[in-house]
């Protein structure tokens, strides 16, 4: 199943495709996308709140939908919402008993209609649907400043559709927007592309700074940055070292709020195809150095070490790996307990497989997994 993306992913990949002169055209003093459509989950749909400049603006967008308090944007449509029943007085309280007459009605929209003379709001109708207890919305506008009014507009409307799931009991789902008029002004193109710039950023966590310490040079040549935190990734137990990887990169992007990449590194035994692969640091930790002699007692002790890296952006996953191919020493000492395997392992050459992986993030030599 695609995932839903969230709120900020659906903002920037909006400005993205504005930003694209091969997407957009220009019309006086803004480039635009017409008849544009673009959905997001409720999950995470405040997250953009944590931003100072996006918070202010939605203070003020809060006075247009539910005040008549004057604020930076010069209008209001709390006057210019009607909806199917004059019941309730607020359109929430008339949505929510339409929803309650018949759930799977299409007539619990909000309409928004001229609140002067040629003062035309500029999202047109709100319809909230529900479907197997769950409620979507869809909002129509005839034009929406996409880099400042979308993520207010959208957190404004949410509200909407919280109050009505709260009052009926529904659970949320999705949010679509319809824009006839999805644009970005001049004036706010380098902002827009500063925004998307850091939001694209290379990012790689990591728990232990040391194993990229030599690369630290030429990461920051290639604007590659390198993020701790405290932060513990579980990491699932499986044969399929996809399925941990995923599941460390889905856990760090949930907890950080933007995407990061996430590494893992196995070793892989000749004698023992893929094993311990995903369970090396748990094999490591349970039989240590002696275990693995005693395995490989009698059986080649050549092998693989494995260093993959993987990215998750709320929608998809990128992958790069590195390989390093050797045996295992088991007369050296262990110099770092946290790095084990660099001291026992013999192979193509210092942190090959990590080398490996990391030139290959650089080149963008990426697949989806």
């Amino acid at each position: 199943m695609k995932q839903i993306p969230t709120l900020k992913q659906a903002w920037l990949h909006t400005m993205r495709e504005i930003l694209n002169p091969e997407l957009s055209c220009k019309v006086e003093d803004y480039a635009e996308i017409r008849d544009y459509q673009i959905s997001f989950s409720f999950d995470h749909i405040y997250d953009l709140k944590a931003d100072k400049n996006i918070f202010q603006d939605y203070l003020e967008m809060h006075k247009v939908f539910f005040s008549n308090e004057k604020n930076c944007f010069g209008h209001n449509y709390a006057d210019a919402i009607l909806v199917p029943t004059r019941k309730y007085a607020d359109p929430t309280e008339a949505v929510s008993e339409i929803l309650r007459n018949n759930q799977t009605t299409r007539k619990a929209v909000m309409t928004f209609i001229p609140y002067d003379e040629m003062k035309i709001p500029c999202i047109s109708l709100i319809q909230f649907l529900v479907r197997d207890d769950i409620l979507n919305i869809t909002y129509y506008a005839r034009g929406q400043d996409v880099y400042r009014k979308f993520p207010c507009d959208a957190m404004c409307i949410a509200e909407f559709g919280e109050k009505i799931a709260e009052n009926n009991h529904y659970l949320l789902g999705t949010v679509t927007a319809v824009i006839v008029s999805a644009h970005v002004y001049f004036h706010d193109f380098e902002q827009a592309k500063q925004r998307i710039a850091e939001a694209d950023r290379c990012v790689i966590f990591t728990g232990n700074l040391n194993k990229y310490n030599s690369y630290s040079e030429m990461l920051h040549e290639h604007e590659i940055d390198i993020y701790t935190a405290p932060l513990d990734i579980p990491e699932i137990q499986s044969s399929d070292w996809k399925t941990v990887i995923k599941a460390k990169a889905k856990y760090a992007y949930e907890q950080l709020k933007f995407p990061v990449w996430v590494d893992d590194v196995s070793l892989e035994l000749d004698a023992y195809p893929l094993f311990p692969g995903p369970y090396t640091k748990s094999v490591w930790k349970q039989i240590g150095i002696e275990g693995l002699k005693l395995l490989l007692t009698g059986k080649p002790d050549t092998g693989r070490i494995m260093c993959r890296m993987c990215r998750y952006n709320g929608s998809e996953f990128e992958c790069v790996s590195g390989e390093n191919k050797g045996r295992l020493c088991f007369d050296r000492p262990v110099e770092n307990e946290k790095m084990p395997l660099n001291s026992i392992f013999d192979g193509e050459g210092h942190m090959a497989h990590r080398t490996k992986a990391i030139q290959k993030l650089i080149n963008k030599e990426t697949e989806i997994i």
